[in-house]
């Protein structure tokens, strides 16, 4: 009894309150025990329902992942631009997992131009350092297309200087 209480928020509609909050908690915990599905290497946190999805396919979003030791977040400028083993630097805008196979993917738009940032004392795009600019309409990959986080800077309006982000263990790193 004392739990059926707990559900109610004021005395009008019990009935009404407590089928609204029964549902809350079993959705809420089927997409918290979808965020914890994967290896060590990938968790998806903060689930919500407002992100782009693409062909409108009924996934669970989230707008937190933990990848690779690199952390993106859509909702943030500085955390939501990577890098793919394509080359390609995309801003992610929505980060869903598939009902079907469970498999995760991002969705974003990819920068169409890119070119080296500097070409003296050596070229910059060697250093993951470029200069990008004109986005292309929204897309999806594969979640383990990502393999590098990228800053932007602002140049003007269009363009934008990409660097990219180290991440480097502890172990890693070499010893000075």
């Amino acid at each position: 009894m004392q739990k059926i209480k707990k559900l109610l928020r004021k005395d009008d509609k019990p009935l009404q309150q407590s089928a609204r909050r029964i549902y809350e908690i079993t959705c809420f915990r089927e997409e918290e025990t979808i965020s914890f599905l994967y290896n060590d290497n990938i968790s998806l946190k903060n689930p919500h329902t407002n992100g782009p999805l693409l062909n409108s396919c009924p996934d669970f979003q989230f707008s937190t992942l933990l990848y690779k030791n690199m952390t993106f977040k859509i909702q943030t400028k500085a955390n939501n631009i990577c890098g793919l083993t394509s080359g390609k630097i995309v801003i992610i805008e929505n980060i869903i997992c598939s009902k079907v196979n469970t498999e995760s993917y991002i969705i974003g738009k990819e920068f169409l131009e890119m070119k080296p940032l500097y070409t003296e004392p050596c070229v910059s795009s060697h250093l993951g350092i470029c200069m990008v600019s004109n986005l292309s309409i929204r897309k999806i990959w594969p979640l383990n297309n990502v393999n590098t986080k990228y800053f932007l800077c602002e140049i003007n309006l269009e363009c934008f200087a990409a660097f990219t982000l180290l991440h480097i263990d502890n172990d890693e790193r070499p010893s000075l």
